[in-house]
């Protein structure tokens, strides 16, 4: 804790904001400027607690893959990839000259940077710019400390031809997170989407789950739950995580309201959440307790939880459906996506369901959660039966599907229904980021993993392999590549990958990979798949490939302390640890 012998010193950043960038003005440093006393103040409100999450740190840097003079003052670096982080400088000149960096996504024609669809939500300043005044001492060397920004593109400008760029670099930024997990699938485009999904994912993650990196860096609490598993799987992301989930309990209002942004100033309620954003607070505590073994989260935000389905009784219509909130973002045509009516009542009785476990894990009564969610499922059901799903569209039926409102014994036609469907579309996208997750893993989950194939890899617009065949290096924010191109809600296509075609799951009866389901899926497009992942038990590794007879040889890999449950055409066991193989077809 600071105290009245603390003592402070001016610096040589005379400027800083968290979208608009910093100013340094090297004239001011001296080699020992004078330290004053603090003054004595009231502390903020709030009680502080220790963060458990890595340090955000520098993990790469990268060179310009190409170099464009716009004229002697504006030079354009483009470092071939989007990334969150700042410029490093090597730069001589007179005193007082002065050095600007903008930074920008995209570039125009005539090679300049542009930042067109952004500037409209600048309130004031410059957004993401950087600006170094030179000592006039040799050679300098200029880096932001307190910023940083969301760019492939970099501006340089300099304000007198005495000014020599010598060097430029970009240093990337984000949480320092081990790698655990990886993925190599013999298909090319499905391989790019692995790598744009992680790239995505680190950029988004600078101390806290955000929508961007540079238009907002916003808590958006939906993006932070629909990356969960391609996170956890890829990175050892849970500390952070759990980190974040108590900024997200905190946005909690006496109502029971959660923000759709953590943390938020205020921004974030009502019509900006609704509960397929603010689902986050059961999915996280579920999805960290999975993968970790780890039930903290559970308990610590069980009394959350309880007020927050408080607040969503209230919000209950006659039929005990909810009909507010965001639902399914950035569809290709909005005024198609599914009714909102039909996604938050979905996700309100998944919280149910999810909370009546929460309570028999923790030893308390989940009876009135159970009879609750079994009464907003068969609301949901009578609301949008069959006969209504040509109006609610991909997602719609998907999530009919997902979170069991369909009766078991119509799923198999509805599932082979929703596959035509896709088909119809040309295994398009017609969906948002809602649907994203729903349609590929609800396919999946009833046999049809061409179908889920052809959905990501497919080049034609609306799509993933769409972004991918037009050089994108992230996950665009829209369809049509407008907006911002590096978010990661749309990123679940990793954590597919390593549940489907790895066919590895963790279970909810045996957290912590104690005990997990092997049960590889294998495309007809797809001859060959290997991933890795360092669980809390060791390395699992699965992978298969096709042999020349048609016939599918796989391999698994299981560490000690872990039992697998085999799924395979023939085979219905269990192995625990060591390496096993398996021929089918």
């Amino acid at each position: 804790c600071s105290d009245r012998h603390w003592q402070w010193k001016s610096t040589s950043i005379v400027f800083n904001e968290l979208r608009n960038g910093e100013t340094f003005d090297a004239r001011l440093e001296q080699g020992d400027p004078p330290r004053r006393a603090v003054a004595v103040t009231a502390p903020p409100g709030g009680i502080p607690v220790r963060e458990s999450a890595p340090p955000c740190r520098i993990t790469r840097r990268y060179e310009a893959v190409n170099i464009r003079k716009l004229s002697s003052f504006d030079t354009v670096y483009d470092f071939g990839v989007n990334l969150s982080g700042v410029c490093e400088l090597e730069v001589t000149g007179p005193r007082g000259a002065v050095v600007v960096i903008d930074y920008a996504e995209n570039v125009r024609d005539n090679g300049d940077i542009d930042r067109e669809e952004f500037l409209h939500f600048v309130q004031s300043g410059a957004f993401q710019q950087d600006r170094y005044i030179l000592k006039g001492e040799g050679v300098e060397r200029y880096r932001a400390r307190f910023a940083y920004h969301g760019f492939r593109y970099a501006r340089i400008h300099i304000d007198r031809p005495e000014v020599a760029v010598r060097r430029v670099r970009a240093a990337f930024i984000h949480t320092d997170f081990r790698t655990v997990g990886s993925v190599n699938a013999a298909e090319p485009t499905l391989q790019a989407l692995q790598k744009m999904t992680c790239q995505s994912y680190l950029s988004n993650f600078v101390g806290i789950p955000t929508d961007c990196p540079h238009r907002e860096k916003n808590g958006w609490t939906a993006d932070a739950m629909l990356a969960l598993e391609c996170g956890l799987w890829n990175f050892d992301c849970a500390a952070a995580c759990g980190d974040y989930l108590r900024t997200v309990a905190d946005t909690q209002r006496l109502s029971g309201q959660l923000s759709g942004i953590a943390p938020t100033g205020g921004f974030g309620y009502n019509g900006w959440a609704g509960p397929a954003w603010d689902s986050v607070i059961f999915e996280m505590p579920r999805q960290l307790r999975r993968f970790t073994g780890n039930a903290t989260a559970v308990e610590r935000y069980y009394d959350v939880m309880t007020r927050y389905l408080d607040f969503c009784r209230a919000m209950e219509d006659e039929k005990h459906l909810l009909d507010f909130g965001l639902g399914d973002w950035s569809h290709p045509e909005y005024f198609r996506m599914a009714p909102v009516r039909l996604t938050s009542s979905a996700f309100y009785c998944r919280d149910l369901t999810l909370m009546a476990s929460f309570a028999a894990l923790t030893g308390r009564d989940g009876a009135p959660y159970r009879e609750r969610a079994e009464a907003v499922r068969a609301a949901l059901a009578a609301e949008f039966p069959p006969e209504r799903y040509d109006e609610i569209g991909l997602t719609g039926r998907a999530a009919l599907l997902y979170f069991g409102i369909v009766p078991e014994n119509l799923r198999p036609q509805q599932a082979a229904d929703l596959a035509a469907e896709v088909r119809r579309h040309g295994h398009r996208a017609d969906f948002g980021v809602l649907g994203a997750k729903w349609v590929p893993r609800v396919l999946s989950d009833y046999g049809y993993i061409n179908d889920a194939l052809a959905v990501y890899i497919q080049p034609s617009y609306p799509g993933w392999g769409y972004w991918a065949a037009r050089g994108e290096t992230t996950l665009c924010e829209c369809w049509n590549r407008t907006n911002s191109h590096n978010h990661i809600f749309f990123g679940d296509v990793s954590a597919w990958m390593y549940e489907y075609l790895g066919g590895v799951s963790p279970l909810d009866s045996a957290p912590g990979f104690r005990r997990f389901r092997y049960a590889p899926q294998i495309p007809d497009r797809l001859d060959e798949f290997e991933m890795s992942y360092d669980s809390v038990c060791g390395v699992i590794r699965s992978s298969w490939r096709r042999e020349a007879d048609g016939r599918i040889a796989l391999a698994l890999e299981v560490p000690e302390g872990a039992e697998a449950e085999i799924r395979l055409p023939g085979v219905s066991e269990s192995r625990t640890a060591g390496k096993h193989r398996f021929t089918v077809g």
